[in-house]
């Protein structure tokens, strides 16, 4: 399967609760490809990892349109995974 086919799955696997968060997209897809797929250098994409507040909207519209998400949907990942990161710096 190649990486589009791939990633019009990922509504699906949204809909089964296999993605949850923004980021369980990489338990499907490696960071290299995916990155370079919206534009973004790894590096860059790394740093979003680590601190999801960082993205821009242009960014997550992005990473919406890629992974054949609305924009609602994405959002709410985006949610779920900030609330979860902003917990786990509680917990440090």
């Amino acid at each position: 399967m190649d990486r589009e086919q791939l990633y019009s799955t990922f509504p699906t696997l949204y809909e089964k609760g296999h993605i949850n968060r923004l980021f369980d997209i990489f338990n499907y897809v490696r960071r290299t490809p995916f990155a370079k797929d919206i534009g973004m250098r790894v590096t860059e994409l790394n740093g979003f990892i680590a601190r999801v507040e960082t993205l821009t909207l242009e960014e997550i519209v992005k990473i919406a349109s890629k992974c054949h998400f609305s924009l609602e949907v994405v959002m709410d990942l985006w949610r779920k995974e900030y609330e979860k990161q902003k917990e786990d710096r509680k917990r440090k």
